[in-house]
């Protein structure tokens, strides 16, 4: 629950300030093809987000969690390799292939990030070393669905493929003077809110968390309670191979 806080309460704020600029400033109604394509973008953010939170990370330390979260810019990656393809006023098409290449080593890196604990797994590498994770396939998932929700970071507007031209054109029409932007996220932001309580629920279900849904109602008081931790002091002796180490230190 205090997860589930921590992403609703700045939606909520999100909520009332697009309402107010709604009510009181000139806003103009989105396309309904382009309200769905950033729907659709927001929604999966959402259960990118769910899914890190209540399946992947919890199995993960935190020095896998650091490496796995250089990999968010998956999807911006993407859009930044289709903005390097532009056209000129004579509508001639030129590429820079060095940033050509420097993209797709981008890409190829965050690509990699999110398929380095399940490929270490399904190959077998170091499973008396390292604990398993109980969903491996769940890691690049939710990293690519969680990287869309910065679509807008790299659409360019000299884009010459026709999926960058259809992106900054739905950029600009949110973007610019009395734009759609509040518009749509009066609306979109309802839906995230809802997609990340349902996605709260089911997951925790469906891992075994919680028995059933209704269990969750008992864990909100607990959720903000006191947390005992107990902090135990491990001596050398008691860790196989803590001699060597001491040695080599």
């Amino acid at each position: 629950w205090a997860i589930a806080f921590a992403f609703l309460v700045p939606q909520i704020g999100s909520f009332f300030r697009s309402l107010r600029k709604c009510m009181f400033k000139f806003n103009s109604w989105p396309k309904f093809k382009n309200f769905i394509l950033v729907l659709t973008m927001e929604v999966c953010h959402t259960i990118g987000l769910a899914m890190l939170s209540f399946m992947v990370l919890p199995d993960m330390d935190s020095v896998s969690v650091f490496i796995l979260t250089s990999s968010f810019a998956f999807a911006p990656a993407c859009f930044l390799l289709l903005s390097r393809f532009q056209e000129d006023n004579d509508r001639k098409t030129h590429v820079s292939k060095f940033r050509l290449t420097i993209d797709i080593i981008a890409i190829v890196s965050q690509l990699s990030g999110a398929l380095f604990w399940p490929l270490l797994q399904w190959l077998g590498v170091n499973q008396g070393q390292v604990i398993p994770h109980p969903y491996p396939w769940a890691i690049p998932v939710a990293v690519i669905l969680t990287s869309l929700g910065w679509w807008e970071t790299f659409t360019d507007e000299d884009s010459w493929t026709g999926l960058g031209k259809y992106l900054w054109s739905i950029k600009r029409e949110m973007i610019d003077k009395a734009g759609s932007r509040y518009v749509v996220y009066v609306f979109v932001t309802p839906f995230k809110i809802i997609t990340f309580l349902v996605g709260m629920v089911l997951i925790t279900w469906q891992t075994g968390i919680i028995d059933k849904p209704s269990n969750l109602t008992n864990y909100f008081g607990k959720s903000f309670g006191n947390h005992t931790y107990v902090v135990s002091t491990v001596e050398w002796e008691d860790i196989p191979g803590g001699s060597s180490f001491m040695d080599g230190v």
